[in-house]
C-alpha cells in the first residue's frame, strides 16, 4: 500500500495520502463488519434456531491450539511495533481476534468432546466471538474518524 500511495523510503507521506490510507483502513474496517455480521447470521443464529450439526471434538481442539498458537505469536511480534499507528493497531486486532476465536473454538471442541452432544456450544462461540470483534472493530473505527477529523498523526 505505502507504494501504491508513493511513501518515501523514510515513511513521510502528504496529508493527503495519509488520509487516503486511514480511509482505506476504516472501509476495510466497515467491510469486516459486515462479514463479521452475515457469518454470526448465518453460521450462529441460524445454526442456533434450526440445531446444530454434528462436530468432532478431536480435530478442533487440535487446529483451533495450532492457530491460537502462531496468532499469539504473531500478535507478541506485531505488539512491539508502534502502538499509536491505527494501521498497526488494526493489524494487532485483526491478529488478537483470529487468537481469541482460536482459543474459542479449542475450548468449545474440548467440551464438545466431553460432552459428547452440545453442538449448539460451537454456534454459540461463533456468536460471542463475533460480538466480541465487532466492538473492537467499532472502537476502531471511531479512532481512525476521530483521526481524520483531528488531522492526527497517528494513522
Amino acid at each position: 500500500m505505502a507504494r501504491v500511495l508513493g511513501v518515501a523510503h523514510d515513511g513521510a507521506m502528504s496529508k493527503d495520502k495519509r488520509l487516503v490510507l486511514v480511509l482505506a483502513l476504516n472501509l476495510s474496517m466497515v467491510l469486516a463488519l459486515v462479514i463479521v455480521g452475515l457469518a454470526a447470521r448465518s453460521l450462529g443464529v441460524l445454526r442456533l434456531v434450526i440445531g446444530a450439526p454434528y462436530v468432532e471434538g478431536s480435530p478442533v481442539i487440535v487446529v483451533s491450539v495450532i492457530a491460537a498458537v502462531v496468532m499469539g505469536t504473531c500478535a507478541l511480534i506485531i505488539g512491539t511495533v508502534e502502538t499509536d499507528d491505527l494501521n498497526m493497531r488494526s493489524v494487532l486486532l485483526d491478529t488478537l481476534a483470529d487468537g481469541a476465536a482460536a482459543v474459542g473454538v479449542a475450548v468449545s471442541g474440548a467440551i464438545i468432546l466431553v460432552s459428547e452432544g452440545l453442538y449448539w456450544l460451537d454456534s454459540a462461540v461463533a456468536l460471542a466471538i463475533a460480538v466480541i470483534v465487532a466492538y473492537q472493530a467499532l472502537k476502531l473505527i471511531r479512532e481512525v474518524m476521530l483521526a481524520v477529523r483531528g488531522g492526527s498523526d497517528s494513522s
